[in-house]
């Protein structure tokens, strides 16, 4: 197996590494194993060419009710201040958006190192964590899943209180895991969190229908195939996959038009993201159960569910929630600004200019000075 991997060529510690690892022993078949490598070296030269130096394991737990072992792919930023013990004070915790992995803060991540210990997270099931059987199929099944893997997580790290910053897919389950774990979380900031605003059914198939009146005849078409995807739970790899799907194009098209990533890192942006389309559907396929195709709006809304727990479970929190959205958004923020005028709890609304829904890799100096500004 490994000679057809790396042909007769001698290992390198790196390459050794990463077949003695848990998450590539795993994997089944040899394309799995082949995309594994290629992503996992390719997240090392792209972090090496931004001269970023993280630590870079993976953290092993295991889920309620199962004697699995599983791993979450962790990006480590170490905190350069010594003078207090770093069990003291918070541990900050970046989650990332659907489709996206740890890689999505390698410009805002290494900027809180002065004082904080910094994390980002491949969620389990996702990126170069665990591709393991996902069998859940309803809401509070899928929520419950990514909460527990970020609390077992939390866990075997032994890290006592979090700030996180969840950006979003990644903002919608850092919000459920603090109104769970409220007891860990310092703060949270939602950076154009999934989710924010409450949706009928109704509400979603009336704007679909006016969309399409309003679609000329080819994009009326993507509209159906896309309807048609989402109802046969097709994931962005499963899709990528697909005959006469132009992957090249339209993945350097989203790398130099979407993410605005620098030129010398594409190509290894490419090979990383190219790799990752190898590994086999795993909780990906939890977004098919929790939103309502097809605006992307969650079936239990941050907004439902913050009024729920206070107005009718009667709780309180102490952690102080930021909406930060981007002056060109498309992710809408209705609800953050409903929950910020109701005063249901501490919360406050932010525009981040000149970004869009990417803001984590459009103006990540504006949100670490946001962060850094209203931490304490």
């Amino acid at each position: 197996m490994f000679s057809s991997l790396f042909g007769t060529k001698q290992l390198t510690p790196q390459e050794q590494k990463i077949i003695n690892s848990q998450p590539y022993k795993a994997l089944l078949t040899e394309d799995e194993r082949k995309g594994y490598i290629k992503a996992t070296l390719n997240e090392t030269q792209i972090y090496k060419k931004c001269s970023l130096q993280p630590i870079i394991e993976d953290v092993k737990i295991r889920l309620d009710g199962s004697n699995q072992d599983l791993f979450i792919h962790t990006i480590k930023y170490p905190r350069k201040q010594t003078q207090q013990q770093s069990n003291e004070i918070p541990s900050i915790l970046c989650l990332h958006g659907y489709g996206g992995t740890s890689l999505s803060y390698y410009k805002l991540s290494s900027l809180f190192q002065d004082s904080f210990d910094t994390y980002t997270i491949d969620f389990l099931g996702m990126g170069l964590s665990s591709h393991h059987e996902f069998h859940y199929t309803t809401i509070n099944e899928c929520i419950e899943y990514f909460v527990q893997s970020i609390e077992k997580w939390r866990i075997a790290k032994g890290i006592n209180k979090l700030i996180i910053v969840g950006h979003s897919f990644g903002g919608y389950m850092g919000f459920n895991y603090a109104i769970r774990h409220q007891q860990r979380v310092v703060k949270l900031f939602l950076v154009s969190p999934l989710g924010g605003t409450k949706r009928t059914q109704e509400e979603v198939d009336l704007w679909f229908k006016k969309r399409q009146e309003e679609s000329g005849y080819i994009q009326s078409q993507f509209f159906n195939y896309f309807q048609s995807a989402w109802h046969e739970k097709k994931t962005i790899s499963r899709f990528f996959k697909m005959p006469l799907v132009p992957t090249y194009f339209m993945l350097n098209n989203y790398l130099k038009k979407r993410l605005q990533i620098e030129e010398n890192l594409r190509s290894d942006w490419y090979d990383y993201m190219t790799g990752l389309i190898e590994l086999p559907d795993s909780s990906d396929k939890a977004i098919f159960y929790l939103l309502r195709f097809p605006r992307m709006s969650a079936i239990h809304s941050i907004e439902e569910i913050l009024s729920y727990e206070i107005k009718e479970m009667k709780k309180q929190f102490d952690f102080h929630i930021h909406f930060m959205y981007g002056d060109k958004d498309w992710m809408c923020s209705d609800g953050a600004k409903r929950i910020v005028e109701a005063k249901l709890t501490p919360s406050s609304f932010i525009v981040i200019n000149d970004s869009t829904h990417n803001i984590v890799y459009d103006q990540p100096k504006q949100i670490h000075s946001y962060i850094m500004n209203n931490i304490n």
